[in-house]
């Protein structure tokens, strides 16, 4: 149903967006455009700090990434339609489904922010802040519509009853600001000028912690959902994320290396550098945690669209018909 296109897209698309949501929002509050404009200079408020020239240096290698992420994303997704014809009904189709909103949310994505980043790259005067702050805010816009596609892609097979709950799409839109945020803190760390006492680094950690804690209760319901559910179809998705290598992709990749030890080491490092323990490098740890994130938020898509294509759905017959059926099977 779906293969390896349409997890690398789920993965790309999602990450993508994610990361481009984090630093729109992220420009638009450490580099005095809209803080200016909002919060007024007496309140003191880490919004009032200006950003520094490594943190620019930071954003605009995240921006980048996050952009060539969606491109790729969205270029997995062409390429999973497999036919150019199919790619152009999505545009033309005149009844408004989840594939066809996404699908405009992606390219929109695309174009509202393709300005936005090369401003970024390059010193583009002609770029007015009014508009860098319009093209920021329809970029967060857009991109959240299409990292809650990434979800809604899946949600919206009602057949795969692992994937129809509205817990998919919420899942998919924490891991993607999740990853965001790894991808921009991998950018900080490589910029390798950005020191500890950051404010863009420590408001990233406090707003991860948040989402993953978020995202690992969206995790629990949903496993306690599906695992008390009776529908056959669902007791074998269950079962192809106990048993291997599933297993390994859900336990071990997402829910044990993405989600709890980045939850954890998190928290840990966050409190070492409040009570002033700077005998580790803490740059150094958050991007091992943030590369945590990803791998995880791969092995999340990957597990879950498996279990859910490859279960062996079995039809649940009446007692009568299954007593037909038994008759008919001794005779």
């Amino acid at each position: 149903m779906f293969g390896e296109l349409a997890i690398a897209y789920l993965f790309l698309g999602g990450a993508g967006a994610g990361c481009l949501i984090v630093c729109s929002t992220a420009d638009l509050a450490f580099a005095h455009q809209l803080s200016k404009k909002i919060i007024p200079k007496t309140v003191p408020n880490a919004l009032n700090t200006p950003m520094s020239i490594s943190t620019q240096k930071a954003l605009r290698s995240a921006f980048a990434a996050g952009y060539l992420f969606l491109t790729t994303g969205a270029f997995c997704l062409l390429a999973d339609l497999g036919r150019a014809d199919r790619a152009l009904n999505l545009f033309t189709n005149i009844f408004p489904t989840f594939i066809t909103m996404g699908t405009f949310a992606i390219a929109i994505t695309l174009i509202v922010a393709f300005p936005l980043v090369l401003s970024k790259l390059l010193y583009l005067p002609q770029i007015k802040q009014n508009l860098t702050i319009v093209l920021e805010l329809l970029t967060i816009a857009f991109g959240f519509v299409t990292a809650i596609y990434t979800g809604l892609l899946l949600c919206d097979i009602e057949a795969v009853n692992l994937w129809a709950t509205p817990l998919i799409p919420i899942l998919f839109t924490l891991s993607a600001l999740s990853c965001g945020e790894a991808i921009l803190i991998i950018s900080i760390f490589f910029t390798a000028t950005i020191h500890e006492k950051s404010k863009l680094l420590k408001s990233l950690i406090i707003i991860d912690v948040v989402l993953l804690a978020a995202e690992l209760i969206c995790v629990v319901i949903f496993w306690t959902a599906a695992t008390n559910s009776s529908h056959s179809g669902l007791q074998e998705s269950v079962r192809l994320l106990t048993t291997e290598p599933l297993s390994l992709l859900w336990w071990g990749g997402f829910v044990f290396v993405g989600l709890l030890i980045p939850l954890i080491a998190e928290i840990t490092l966050y409190c070492l550098h409040r009570t002033r323990r700077r005998n580790i490098n803490a740059q150094q740890c958050y991007a091992i945690v943030a590369t945590m994130v990803l791998f995880g938020a791969l092995c999340m898509r990957w597990s879950i669209v498996d279990a859910g294509a490859h279960a062996q759905l079995a039809l649940d017959y009446p007692k009568e018909t299954s007593s037909i059926l038994e008759e008919r099977d001794v005779s």
